[in-house]
């Protein structure tokens, strides 16, 4: 059986083959889609990361409120946000990342993340994550 180990999850995140990677060795789980759309989907799956390593793309508060419900052990983003390392390890969860960012900024480059402000004054996970589903179907349906 094949073992997969945090720099196999990097890599696959790294190469831009995935957007994000966890494994807890034995299983792996990966997504190709974009922001926090695999994380709030698995949420909705009712997946338990416990003793699970994940490599993401991108990690801000937004996603971080969701991996506080998901509880992985740990977590590695090529670039996450100050907010979002807190947020980790105030829920316990080992954070790593390549580049620690002020804030996470929205796909146009013009702003704060939409995900970002949905969740700024907001600190339960559970409320956290029914905010970002309201915030992500504005979006969808303002396309």
């Amino acid at each position: 059986m094949k073992r997969y180990d945090r720099q196999y999850l990097k890599a696959l995140v790294s190469s831009g083959e995935r957007t994000v990677a966890a494994s807890d060795g034995e299983v792996l789980r990966t997504s190709d889609m974009r922001g926090i759309a695999p994380l709030l989907e698995w949420q909705s799956e009712g997946v338990d990361l416990g003793g699970y390593y994940v490599a993401d793309k991108i990690v801000g508060k937004a996603a971080a409120m969701i991996y506080a419900v998901l509880k992985p052990d740990a977590v590695h983003a090529q670039v996450m946000s100050k907010k979002g390392a807190m947020t980790l390890a105030e829920h316990g969860i080992e954070a790593e990342c390549d580049e620690l960012a002020d804030i996470i900024i929205n796909r146009k480059g013009t702003g704060q993340c939409p995900m970002e402000e949905a969740v700024a004054e907001i600190e339960d996970p559970v409320a956290a994550i029914a905010a970002l589903r309201k915030r992500a179907a504005e979006l969808r349906s303002a396309k």
